[in-house]
């Protein structure tokens, strides 16, 4: 059952999440163990649903392959972040950054909670950053990290970026080759 995987990684306190239990340990990303997850029927069921390799085919023109099921909860910084960037003390992927581990990275996200405005932490894309001349790694704030300071996106790409808000269970299909957080 979901529950049951959820259970194991998250602590609750009456049904709820309890975030001060992580913000004494500082933590602000749990990320589920992928074997638990691929174990549950609901989830393995979910994620090999055919409807989600035809769409991928659609959009990029081959075939795709699943190469992994991930699934993390993001939880509020442990201190009050003045300068964006310092989140990346706590969890990189929270800064700008791109995924260029494989040639093509299309990845298929679902909410598991809802993400109604900009504060419940929206999925963000920087539209057009998908091809090569992104791709120097010299560039980059932590270098093969692939990150990218906050000032640095806001002069260049303000009017580029896209938050993806929706409602539990909402799925959005992104290339992640793009500059994203």
């Amino acid at each position: 059952d979901n529950q049951e995987v959820l259970n194991q990684y998250v602590k609750f306190e009456d049904e709820n999440i309890n975030f001060d239990y992580y913000r004494k340990k500082n933590l602000v990303r749990l990320d589920f163990n992928s074997q638990d997850l691929v174990k549950n029927k609901s989830i393995a069921d979910y994620a090999t649903n055919p409807y989600w390799p035809n769409k991928v085919n659609e959009i990029i023109g081959t075939k795709p392959y699943l190469v992994g099921i991930d699934a993390w909860l993001t939880l509020p910084p442990p201190i009050e972040i003045k300068n964006y960037d310092d989140i990346g003390n706590y969890v990189t992927s929270q800064m700008w950054h791109r995924d260029c581990d494989k040639l093509r990275d299309i990845k298929v996200m679902t909410y598991l909670t809802d993400v109604k405005n900009e504060n419940e932490g929206p999925f963000e894309i920087i539209k057009g950053t998908n091809g090569f001349k992104f791709c120097n790694p010299n560039k980059y704030k932590m270098g093969s990290s692939m990150r990218v300071e906050n000032d640095f996106i806001q002069n260049e790409f303000k009017n580029s970026i896209f938050s993806f808000l929706g409602n539990k269970g909402e799925t959005i299909i992104i290339d992640t080759r793009a500059l994203h957080r």
